[in-house]
């Protein structure tokens, strides 16, 4: 259960960022469709999450 709200989180996290860096925010901000440090950022996160929930599946 832990797990599941942790990878919820982090799906959420990525999807925040990868639509900024495509809209921004009420149309300010964004990257032009680039992606952010923080973009790669929440990738590796949700990527090390789902490595560590299937050695415990």
């Amino acid at each position: 259960m832990m797990n599941e709200k942790r990878f919820i989180a982090a799906v959420r996290k990525l999807i925040q960022c990868v639509e900024f860096d495509v809209n921004g925010i009420h149309g300010k901000g964004g990257n032009g469709g680039l992606t952010s440090d923080d973009t790669l950022r929440a990738a590796g996160e949700l990527r090390v999450l789902i490595s560590k929930i299937e050695r415990e599946a």
